[in-house]
This record gives structure tokens, C-alpha cells and sequence, in this order.
């Protein structure tokens, strides 16, 4: 879940695409919650000052890549609706681990070794 208002300070978003897609290609679906207003506010947080404006657009491009979804939330009371129509899903997948095998396979030699080490050292098996 992202929480944002989208606004790319930095001025690459270049960087939010490559990231929704990193995202995409993880099986990650991003559900973003557009925070604040189009008009904007300045936001003042330890003596710096900061104008900051939803940027829906944004956030609507980054949930849809990721096959999420793009909710808007203005003040709590919208949040609290965002927050609690969003289904947060987990998804297990099984997939076959290959080496599993081998390493059950050295592991059982390792006791056998072991078996008989102590066997030949202290003349008798436990």
C-alpha cells in the first residue's frame, strides 16, 4: 500500500516508472491512496517549508501498472473509507526447489560419516 500525494520533488520520475515496473515484475500490485488536494497546501516540518499538491495522475499510473487500484483520500474520514475497502491479499505460490534434494542427499551422507567416525572411535554405536 502507498500513501502519497504523488508530487515527484526530485524531478525524475523516470525513477517511478522504473519502479513500478520493478514492482510489476515482482507480482507486486500496489494499491496507492492519493493524500491531500490538487490545490495544495505548504506543509512546514522542522523549520522547512514545502509546497505540496496530489498529483492523481501519478499515482493512478503506478497502481495500474502494478494491476492495482488508485483511491483518493482528502481528509481522515476519507481515509478511514480507503483504509478499509482495500483487501490486502497474500498470494503463496509453490514452486519446486531443485536443490532441496541434493542438500537432503549431503546431509545424510554427513551423518553417515559421522555415524561411523564415532563408531571406529569409541567402539560402539549410540
Amino acid at each position: 500500500m502507498l500513501f502519497s500525494d504523488g508530487e515527484d520533488q526530485g524531478g525524475d520520475s523516470d525513477a517511478v516508472s522504473a519502479a513500478a515496473t520493478i514492482a510489476q515484475n515482482a507480482g507486486v500490485h500496489i494499491e496507492a491512496v492519493g493524500v491531500g488536494t490538487a490545490d495544495g497546501t505548504t506543509v512546514e516540518t522542522d523549520g522547512y517549508q514545502l509546497h505540496t499538491a496530489l498529483n492523481a495522475e501519478q499515482l493512478t499510473a503506478v497502481a495500474q501498472a502494478t494491476s492495482g487500484h488508485y483511491r483518493s483520500a482528502s481528509d481522515a474520514e476519507q481515509l478511514d473509507d480507503v483504509a478499509s475497502t482495500i483487501n490486502l491479499r497474500l498470494t503463496v505460490a509453490k514452486q519446486d526447489v531443485p536443490l532441496a534434494g541434493g542438500f537432503i542427499a549431503v546431509a545424510l551422507v554427513l551423518l553417515a560419516v559421522g555415524t561411523l567416525l564415532t563408531g571406529v572411535r569409541t567402539g560402539r554405536f549410540v
